[in-house]
């Protein structure tokens, strides 16, 4: 997804940094309310939104 440049808005060091803070797992041994869920969603979902940040298809046409 192209968004106003060419390169990346963010590196890729910095996506596998977040992605490493913030693993797409459910706590263990602990039980998970519905709001504990839903903010754990909103993470992964923020950290789905950068990784297609920094991906630049080759072919893509600006």
């Amino acid at each position: 997804m192209k968004i106003f440049t060419d390169t990346p808005l963010i590196t890729k060091e910095a996506l596998e940094y977040l992605k490493r803070q913030f693993p797409d797992s459910l706590p263990k041994g602990q039980a998970c309310t519905v709001e504990q869920l839903r903010y754990l969603q909103g993470q992964q979902s923020v950290i789905e939104k950068i990784r297609q940040l920094t991906e630049f298809p080759e072919d893509e046409e600006t």
